[in-house]
């Protein structure tokens, strides 16, 4: 579901980010659907590896992925759908109090079936007034914010979006091994997604932004979940690039800039900057050989090499002759 999740918003970033993906971006689709589908119980339940399950959280995922392709005009099945939906519904309506699990799995289930029209707005006036301390996670206060900005109340929405990003450090923790699939860093990418979707305060989408880059940099790999809503996240901040305005080398241009320069290129000074009103992001990869040997680095292990002759006698190598040992 992650990897197609992916898939759906890739084809807003290929173009001039020049990103390359194996195979038909739609066949692979249409797989992921069928696929995910024939592991749907008849309750409407989604399963990790065979049919059904019960893990809501992972219910409302699979049919956010699915509402989404719907959207962009993939055919999903009117009645495996439908059951997905009533799964959700009907977990709302006996939902426990978010004070007993951190309502994850409710915060999740109104914001899908309030992207499909489907949400019951009173529960969720009632968790924004009444328990909005007890949701548990960043991304789950998000949800209930996005879901109330699509049935309109914005006033709630904006003093909730204001909450999930007070919910997330400024220098975040890792917090990974949540029952949710969770991190800071999803958390963050999601807040952007949901944020920018909703059309949020423009503050709050930036401090999401610089939220994300700061529990990126925690760790060296990221998992299924982080990759997906930092896509969407990307996917989401694109559509709104296009008023960036540029000098570059005294030339104007309009929206986003990508550009790879060779070594020798760079012997001619190559000047990028801001003339529009708003903050821009500049992101500078740089890759090559190094003239000059790595040092070498130790973090708790050393290595060493050593040459013996068969009857463990210290050999050396440099005087070894054909066919010994």
């Amino acid at each position: 579901a992650s990897i197609a999740m992916a898939l759906l918003y890739l084809k807003d970033l290929g173009g001039e980010a020049h990103l390359a993906v194996a195979g038909d971006i739609d066949q692979r689709l249409n797989d992921a659907i069928a696929r995910l589908l024939s592991r749907q119980d008849s309750n409407g339940s989604f399963g990790l590896w065979s049919v059904g399950g019960q893990d809501v959280w992972l219910d409302a995922y699979v049919t956010d992925f699915l509402t989404r392709a719907r959207e962009r005009g993939f055919k999903v099945p009117a009645a495996a759908f439908t059951l997905a939906l009533d799964r959700l519904r009907n977990y709302v309506g006996r939902a426990p109090e978010p004070s007993k699990d951190g309502g994850r799995e409710l915060a999740y289930a109104l914001y899908v079936l309030a992207r499909n029209g489907a949400a019951p707005v009173g529960d969720l006036r009632y968790l924004a007034d009444v328990k909005l301390s007890d949701l548990a996670t960043p991304i789950a206060k998000a949800q209930l914010a996005a879901g109330l900005a699509m049935l309109g109340d914005k006033p709630r929405a904006t003093r909730i979006f204001h909450a999930a990003l007070s919910a997330i450090p400024p220098q975040p923790q890792l917090d990974l091994g949540r029952a949710d699939f969770g991190s800071m860093l999803r958390d963050a990418a999601a807040l952007v997604t949901l944020a920018s979707e909703s059309g949020a305060a423009p503050r709050v989408v930036d401090d999401a932004v610089a939220r994300v880059d700061a529990a990126r940099a925690l760790s060296q790999a990221t998992s299924t979940q982080e990759d997906a809503w930092l896509v969407l996240a990307a996917s989401a901040l694109a559509k709104k690039l296009n008023a960036i305005s540029l000098s570059m080398n005294g030339e104007k241009r309009q929206g986003t800039f990508y550009r790879s320069l060779r070594a020798g290129e760079l012997a001619t000074p190559f000047a990028v900057s801001n003339s529009g009103s708003g903050n821009v992001q500049a992101v500078v990869s740089v890759s090559g050989a190094p003239l000059t040997p790595e040092p070498a680095a130790e973090r708790g292990f050393k290595i060493e090499r050593n040459y013996f002759t068969l009857d463990g006698k210290p050999a050396d190598p440099t005087t070894a002759k054909q066919n010994q040992r």
